[in-house]
């Protein structure tokens, strides 16, 4: 049953969702250099946060946002019966889970030593009408995530910020990030060398320049974008706001693992972690060798079948003698013995509203990738 958020600075538009439960595990990580187009380039930024950026400059944060939203459900998601960020990134944790626990290590940073700053600080997922809502009931009970459905019209990515941006001060700052990001890379981190820099919005990019869809944003500049209809934040509110705010831009030399939207890009953010993991330990595999296989709890994988850089949620099947390569078997799926499946998801498809061609009812179905 859905209930009504009544958290003062949460505002009356979004509705709570779930509140989590169960156990934390740390994720491990590994720091790199940043580079700055608009302002000179800071030092790196010490392991030891507690002890030089984070008391003071993290605790500039008062919001984590994790946007959950899409205009539509994906095929993958259709596909699985899972909202992607439930997706598993190894045999313990799903992408969600990884967002719970590097929160817990901002938190330490942005507290100090010897203290507990948990309550000063909202973590926020946000879920437009029409897209799927995560669950919760695999994380721990603190760091706390409300997961929240904006009942009102799609207000895109800019429109939405400004309505969250109502129940902070102007001088708050929200920590802005995709949920559907494996994040990976250590957030208390980057957070702190985005806060080097003297801006209103820091955005965090590839060496390129494109945004990573990691910003911190000044409250304030957000009240530049209008009240009423859709705004994307790229392509409208940014060049609104810079007409009277300061926007940095911050290089990145090694890029974020990428948003999962696709099974081709599920894989992908999937095999970065493995390999980083593996480099940590001394391993680095061939780009052709396997960087894993993951099979959830409730999995049936016969032992005589080949997993490569491929995930068997729980409820999937994988026979004898199967070949499953850069593919993901749904809940209730079937791969028989001997078989193939490359580059696909395996699941029970659903028709789309308003598609003439029936789809045969009951058992699964192979799905190229760029279809999911």
């Amino acid at each position: 049953m859905h209930t009504h958020f009544n958290n003062p600075r949460a505002g009356a538009r979004f509705a709570l969702l779930r509140h989590p439960t169960g156990r934390r595990q740390d994720a491990g990580w590994r720091g790199d250099r940043e580079d700055c187009m608009t302002l000179d380039m800071p030092r790196p930024v010490s392991v030891d946060l507690t002890e030089r950026v984070a008391c003071d400059r993290l605790r500039a944060i008062r919001a984590v946002i994790l946007l959950a939203g899409s205009l539509r459900p994906r095929r993958l998601t259709r596909l699985t019966h899972r909202a992607i960020p439930e997706l598993p990134v190894d045999d313990r944790r799903c992408i969600l889970k990884i967002w719970q626990d590097q929160l817990a290590n901002l938190l330490a940073a942005r507290a100090g030593v010897g203290e507990h700053d948990e309550a000063a600080i909202d973590t926020r997922v946000l879920v437009n009408a029409g897209a799927p809502c995560p669950g919760t009931d695999v994380l721990a009970p603190a760091p706390r995530f409300d997961v929240e459905r904006d009942p009102g019209e799609f207000r895109g990515t800019g429109g939405l910020l400004r309505d969250v941006a109502e129940a902070y001060d102007d001088d708050d700052h929200l920590l802005v990030a995709t949920a559907s990001r494996v994040a990976f890379d250590p957030l208390a981190a980057l957070v702190a060398r985005l806060l080097d820099h003297d801006a209103d919005v820091r955005v965090l990019a590839h060496p390129d320049g494109s945004p990573m869809e990691v910003y911190v944003v000044r409250c304030a500049a957000l009240r530049q974008i209008p009240r009423l209809g859709y705004v994307d934040f790229k392509e409208q509110a940014l060049p609104r706001i810079v007409e009277r705010h300061r926007v940095a831009v911050i290089r990145r030399p090694r890029a974020l693992t990428p948003p999962v939207r696709t099974l081709g890009g599920y894989i992908k953010a999937l095999r970065m972690v493995h390999c980083r993991r593996l480099a940590m330990a001394g391993r680095t595999p061939a780009p052709w060798a396997r960087a894993f296989a993951i099979t959830e709890p409730g999995a049936t994988v016969d032992r005589g079948a080949m997993l490569h850089d491929s995930v068997v949620l729980a409820g999937g099947r994988v026979g004898a003698g199967a070949t499953v390569v850069r593919s993901l078997v749904g809940p209730g799926a079937v791969v028989g013995a001997g078989e193939s499946v490359v580059d696909r998801v395996v699941g029970h498809a659903e028709p789309n509203p308003g598609q003439s061609r029936r789809v045969p009812k009951g058992g699964p179905r192979a799905v190229p990738e760029d279809a999911a």
